[in-house]
């Protein structure tokens, strides 16, 4: 359940949420599949990625904008320069 979900629902979890096809590296997401991704270590990376943007979204709903495309936004880690 996410923090938005306005009632207490259950989700059958995906029995692959993590695949591969052939060569190519896959996650399944509530918004549908990503990838391909050349090596399962690859799709990790834009697992936690996609996982840290969407707990920004969530916790930060109020302050963003009504139009905002969810789909186009990408949450950046970055470090503060040590001088």
């Amino acid at each position: 359940m996410r923090k938005s979900d306005l009632t207490p629902q259950t989700h059958e979890r995906a029995p692959k949420r993590v695949f591969r096809e052939g060569k190519l590296w896959y996650y399944n997401t509530r918004e549908g599949r990503r990838g391909p991704f050349d090596s399962e270590i690859e799709l990790r990376k834009d697992l936690r990625s996609y996982i840290g943007t969407m707990a920004f979204l969530e916790d930060n709903a109020a302050e963003l904008p009504e139009d905002l495309d969810c789909n186009d936004v990408t949450l950046v880690h970055m470090d503060t320069p040590r001088f």
